[in-house]
């Protein structure tokens, strides 16, 4: 009698949440390979030859073009680094050479395009023209902006073969590093329709993976697969947010008022459900109590920072959001929504929040 081979039921039953659980880490692999993906799409070739200088709030362009606030240091890379201090004016001089425009070209052929960094001022002054200084927000985008942008775009008045001086002036309580390129409108427009759809392609597949999760969990009632969603929901808003889309999109565009901290708050709520993605595959819950009290208590104080990083910005002060921990910072903390009064200078003083019903000092 041919027995045949049998196999353990025990063993089986060990393998198998092994093999269920495979599914979850291969769904988060791809969710971290679109995040990579995404934060692939910067400008190849920076303008050459920036130079900085660095001021206070209250320098003017005419001061800066004579000379009057200092001189202009040349930047060590092509990237240049600004930001840190919220009480700082950061100057960025270009000498660019633009094509003669012919009688039948546009007047906007050439522009001046920046990557995306969360900076809540950046305006382009192009002395000599007669064309009024042109401003961008990275949390505050104009509404002639496309939705999913990969930079800010300036165009520029056409001045034949002569060198041009440009102007960029940037405000930015963090450090960051931006790349001014002077690009022709039809090549600026092929890159930007590249990175739209790169962009869509990522977001897409968040969304039907965040779907396709949900309904498994709804058929299975495994809490696996509702954590697998909400983290995968969690890493969708984080690219919007760290993109600037969400700040373009109807019903999320109050994520701007918190400005930096917003950014981080999302963060959060992403490691929050990352924590709690791990605990549930690795079974903390069931083995190890303890443990698992402890990590519910690291995902509540993560959750609290979520919320706690969604101030107001103060409408006096555009370097208010986002900088309330460096020295000589407003702190709008945590007015969300709040209202900044300006004092005499002009910078804010105090801000009132509706929401918690106290008022909160800020420093000057």
């Amino acid at each position: 009698m041919d027995e045949g081979v049998r196999l353990d039921p025990s063993s089986q039953r060990a393998r198998s949440p092994w093999l269920r659980g495979l599914v979850p880490v291969v769904a988060c692999v791809l969710v971290i390979l679109l995040a990579v993906a995404s934060t692939l799409t910067g400008p190849p070739d920076p303008s050459p030859g920036p130079r900085l200088l660095v001021t206070g709030h209250q320098v003017g362009v005419e001061d800066v073009l004579a000379g009057r606030a200092g001189q202009f240091v040349p930047a060590r890379r092509a990237a240049v680094a600004i930001g840190g201090d919220p009480s700082a004016t950061y100057w960025i001089r270009l000498e660019a050479r633009l094509p003669a425009v012919g009688p039948t070209e546009d007047a906007g052929d050439i522009v001046l395009w920046t990557e995306r960094a969360p900076l809540p001022l950046i305006r382009l002054h192009q002395p000599g023209t007669g064309i009024a200084p042109l401003s961008r927000d990275f949390f505050d985008p104009d509404s002639h902006e496309p939705l999913l942008f990969a930079g800010h775009v300036f165009p520029l008045a056409p001045a034949g073969q002569q060198s041009r001086v440009l102007l960029l002036e940037v405000r930015s309580p963090t450090r960051q590093a931006i790349a001014p390129e002077l690009l022709g409108q039809a090549q600026y427009a092929a890159q930007d329709r590249l990175r739209a759809l790169l962009f869509s392609a990522i977001y897409a597949g968040l969304l039907v993976l965040a779907l396709l999760s949900f309904a498994l969990w709804v058929a299975l009632r495994d809490r696996t697969w509702l954590l697998l969603a909400a983290f995968t929901t969690a890493t969708g808003f984080a690219l919007l947010a760290l993109n600037g889309h969400a700040y373009a999109m109807p019903g999320l565009r109050w994520l701007g008022w918190s400005g930096a901290l917003g950014m981080m708050g999302v963060l959060c709520l992403l490691a929050a459900c990352a924590v709690l993605l791990a605990c549930e595959y690795s079974g903390l819950r069931r083995r190890r109590p303890r443990q698992w009290w402890a990590a519910r208590i690291g995902v509540g104080a993560l959750l609290l920072l979520a919320l706690a990083g969604w101030p107001a910005r103060c409408p006096g002060h555009r370097g208010c959001s986002g900088s309330w921990w460096a020295r000589g910072s407003p702190r709008c903390w945590p007015a969300w929504p709040a209202r900044c009064r300006p004092g005499a200078t002009g910078k804010p003083r105090a801000a009132r929040c509706w929401w918690s019903g106290a008022w909160f000092s800020a420093s000057p």
